[in-house]
């Protein structure tokens, strides 16, 4: 994914997938990766269950696979000065003769109303742990193409704001 399709509310809302389980009867749905420097990768994902009658889905997340040459026990991520806990996913180390890359895999909780907001301004944010840091910083054109899936809402044209950024996000092709 390059960096203006990162930026395209149309082309993440066209690449966002669905998946229909009839045996848990959940819709679920996941947006295309963003990359950082590390190799870190964060992703918005969502679930429904089919018979839910709530405007939100059941489950919303941004999920975060983090890489690192340690273990960096992530714990929060900061948003404006504001703190979240997250829920360890899991984690994997892989090594080969030039050393170990360590994976840790994190969910932040998030709601409707987050989403929306985000949607309009993106969001930047830290994940802290008790060894590291990572910033990601997440445009309204990818959110707000996520979000008009899982609403069901037509993919809106996005203007970036001109100080918005995707530097410390890097999507790969």
């Amino acid at each position: 994914m390059t960096v203006d399709q990162a930026n395209d509310a149309g082309y993440i809302a066209q690449t966002t997938t669905v998946e229909k389980d009839p045996y848990k009867a959940t819709t679920s749905y996941v947006a295309k990766a963003l990359y950082n420097e590390m190799g870190s990768r964060v992703f918005l994902r969502a679930t429904a269950f089919d018979d839910q009658e709530a405007e939100d889905p059941s489950v919303m997340q941004l999920y975060f696979g983090l890489r690192n040459n340690g273990w960096m026990f992530p714990h929060s991520v900061y948003i404006a000065g504001d703190r979240y806990d997250v829920t360890k996913i899991g984690s994997d180390v892989n090594c080969a003769s030039y050393g170990c890359t360590n994976y840790e895999d994190v969910g932040l909780s998030i709601t409707g109303e987050q989403l929306e907001a985000w949607s309009k301004t993106g969001v930047s944010l830290k994940v802290a742990g008790k060894a590291g840091e990572q910033v990601f910083t997440i445009n309204p054109g990818y959110i707000s193409g996520f979000r008009s899936v899982v609403y069901g809402l037509p993919a809106p044209e996005v203007q970036i704001p001109e100080d918005a950024t995707v530097s410390s996000v890097q999507p790969t092709g």
